[in-house]
C-alpha cells in the first residue's frame, strides 16, 4: 500500500520539484547581474526613447504655436532658433536617462542595496543632470532673447520629472530634520534652502532695451546651472553618508559588539 501511494504521488512530487526549481532559478536570475539590474537598465532605455519622442513632439508643437502668435520678425526668428536649441537638448536629455539605466549594470550586492542605495542615488544624479541640462539650454535661449532684444520660445520639458523630484530633494530635508534643534541647525537649513532656490530668469524680463535687469536675468540663469549641480552633489553626499550610517547600524544590530578590550 505504501509503495502504491508512493507511485501515485510521483507526479505531484515531480511537479512540486519542478516548481521549486523554476522558482529557485527565477530568484537566482533576479539577483544576478543579468537579472533585475538588466531589466531596470532596459526599462530606462525604453523610457529614454519614449521621452525623446514626446519631448520632440511637444517642443515642436508648442514652438509652432508660440511662433504663430509671436509679434515681430525678430521674435519669430529667435523662437525658431530656440526651438532648434531645445530639439538638440532633447537628445542630450534622453542620453542622461539612458546613462542612468546603464549605471545599474555591474555587480549586484543584494536587493536592499539596489533599492535603497543604487536606485536612489542614480535617480538623484539623473534628475540633477537633467535639470542642469535644461537650465543650461534655458540660459542659452535667455542669452538669445537678450541679444535679439525680444522674448523667444522656451521649453518646459522638465515637468515630466515632477514625480521623482522628491527623490532629489529629500536628502536635504532629512539632513535639516536631523540637525533641527542642534547647534548645526543653520547648516541643515542652508542645505535645505537649496531646494527652494530659483536662480533662473524669466523670459518676460527680455525685450527691455538691454536693461540691467534683463542682463542680470541672463547671468543668473547661468549661475542657476551651477547651483543645481551643487545641489545634486550635496544631495548625493548627504544620502550616501546617511545610508552608510544606517547600514553600519544594521550590521551592528545583527552582530552587536562593544569596542572594549578585555585582558
Amino acid at each position: 500500500m505504501k509503495i502504491l501511494d508512493t507511485i501515485l504521488g510521483l507526479p505531484e512530487k515531480a511537479e512540486g520539484a519542478m516548481r521549486a526549481s523554476m522558482f529557485s532559478d527565477m530568484l537566482s536570475n533576479f539577483n544576478s547581474n543579468d537579472g533585475v539590474r538588466s531589466h531596470i537598465s532596459c526599462i530606462y532605455n525604453y523610457a529614454s526613447f519614449i521621452f525623446l519622442v514626446l519631448f520632440l513632439y511637444g517642443t515642436v508643437e508648442s514652438a509652432m504655436d508660440y511662433i504663430g502668435n509671436a509679434e515681430g520678425g525678430m521674435a519669430k526668428v529667435g523662437s525658431i532658433l530656440s526651438m532648434l536649441v531645445f530639439i538638440y537638448a532633447g537628445f542630450l536629455l534622453a542620453r542622461v536617462i539612458r546613462s542612468a539605466g546603464k549605471s545599474f549594470e555591474g555587480g549586484h550586492d543584494g536587493v536592499l542595496s539596489l533599492v535603497f542605495k543604487d536606485f536612489v542615488m542614480i535617480n538623484i544624479r539623473m534628475v540633477g543632470e537633467f535639470m542642469a541640462v535644461m537650465a543650461f539650454f534655458g540660459a542659452i535661449t535667455m542669452t538669445l532673447a537678450w541679444l535679439l532684444n525680444t522674448g523667444v520660445y522656451t521649453s518646459g520639458g522638465s515637468n515630466f520629472l515632477s514625480a521623482v523630484m522628491p527623490v532629489f530633494e529629500f536628502p536635504m530635508m532629512i539632513l535639516a530634520q536631523l540637525l533641527d534643534g542642534t547647534p548645526l541647525e543653520v547648516i541643515g537649513g542652508a542645505f535645505n534652502s537649496l531646494n527652494d532656490l530659483d536662480m533662473g530668469g524669466s523670459m518676460s524680463q527680455m525685450g527691455d532695451n538691454y536693461s540691467m535687469m534683463s542682463l542680470t536675468a541672463v547671468v543668473m540663469s547661468y549661475i542657476g546651472v551651477i547651483v543645481l549641480l551643487i545641489q545634486m552633489y550635496a544631495s548625493l553626499a548627504v544620502y550616501g553618508y546617511l545610508y552608510g550610517l544606517v547600514e553600519t547600524l544594521i550590521k551592528w544590530i545583527s552582530a552587536p559588539s562593544l569596542p572594549i578590550k578585555m585582558k
